[in-house]
């Protein structure tokens, strides 16, 4: 699993305390400059690009 934070929405920090205990199974990424909802110019991208480095090579 990936967890995704938009770094101007409080969840990252509500969740800091806990992602110490989870960090060997699962990885997490703060977005700088996104909101709740990923809608700034150029914040789209780098979802994609989070979300596209997360799932496994297919060739």
């Amino acid at each position: 699993m990936k967890i995704i934070f938009a770094g101007n929405y409080n969840m990252y920090d509500q969740w800091k305390d806990h992602l110490e205990a989870i960090r060997a199974e699962h990885q997490h990424v703060v977005i700088e400059g996104a909101s709740h909802t990923f809608v700034e110019p150029g914040i789209s991208t780098q979802l994609f690009a989070e979300t596209h480095a997360w799932l496994p090579d297919r060739d």
